[in-house]
């Protein structure tokens, strides 16, 4: 997740500068729409970091 963010935001964004120029816009107009899914990404980032049972909980169920 945290590797597909940095996919789409600035200064590094391919994903972000490829779109853009497929649309013949810019990347600032661009990231105004977006930036909404950056933010959800973050929160999911976030929550995966500080509480990891929301991932491991169905791998674990299935292993027992």
């Amino acid at each position: 997740m945290a590797i597909r963010l940095g996919t789409v935001t600035p200064p590094y964004g391919l994903s972000s500068l490829l779109a853009a120029k497929v649309a013949e816009t810019n990347v600032l107009k661009m990231m105004r729409h977006i930036l909404m899914f950056v933010f959800i990404y973050l929160f999911a980032i976030l929550l995966i970091i500080f509480i990891p049972e929301i991932v491991t909980f169905l791998p674990n169920l299935l292993m027992d």
